[in-house]
């Protein structure tokens, strides 16, 4: 589909998590402001995965790549934190991007979907793995993340704007998502494309 493959089980579980979240965003009306705080959340369960999988690198550790891996791990660690706390921050000034905490029990069950996948990925790409090369292994962890931040970012900013100019939240709201999908399997693939060629094993 579209370029994708979906070899294993928590690519398909991501796939259907996402078209999930579409359709009960849809159904319970999502604004925009939603969708951000969704994957606002979906990206700090990213981040946590990751770190889960740096630190099961680093207790296996066999090369002399590891204190550029902790070193990646500390940075990761500070900087994605910051990010995600400064948005915390900063949204409450703007109140487009408030969180409407009435609505949370609405919010809950699309970012229980969105988390699974995730856990699963986990479980079953890094739980009891060795790496040859715990440096490279940890950077394409940590690039695919900020790709992934990065390309969230642009998508969000593109829906308010196009929000503004339309002035339709569902049809930007269901764009929105299908890119957002659409871009999250495309780095899911490249990382693990990535990791196959730093040589991970069972």
């Amino acid at each position: 589909m579209f370029g994708l493959r979906f070899n294993d089980n928590s690519s398909r579980l991501m796939l259907l998590a996402n078209i999930l979240a579409l359709i009960i965003a849809l159904y319970l009306g999502y604004s925009i402001a939603m969708m951000i705080w969704l994957y606002w959340f979906e990206s700090l369960m990213v981040g946590a995965f990751t770190l889960l999988a740096i630190i099961a690198a680093l207790r296996q550790e066999k090369t002399q790549g590891w204190k550029l891996a902790l070193a990646s791990t500390i940075f990761f660690v500070f900087n994605y934190g910051v990010f995600h706390l400064a948005y915390v921050i900063v949204a409450p000034y703007f109140p487009s991007l408030g969180f409407d905490w009435a609505r949370l029990y609405d919010l809950a069950p699309a970012a229980v979907l969105l988390m699974i996948p995730q856990a699963l990925s986990f479980y079953e790409n890094e739980m009891g793995r060795t790496h040859t090369n715990t440096a490279a292994y940890v950077a394409a962890h940590v690039s695919a993340v900020y790709s992934r931040v990065m390309y969230i970012a642009m998508i969000l900013v593109a829906a308010a704007a196009l929000k503004f100019y339309f002035g339709s939240e569902s049809d930007v709201l269901f764009a929105a998502m299908l890119v957002k999908l659409f871009a999250d399997m495309r780095i899911d693939e490249a990382k693990r494309k990535k990791l196959a060629i730093v040589g991970s094993n069972q």
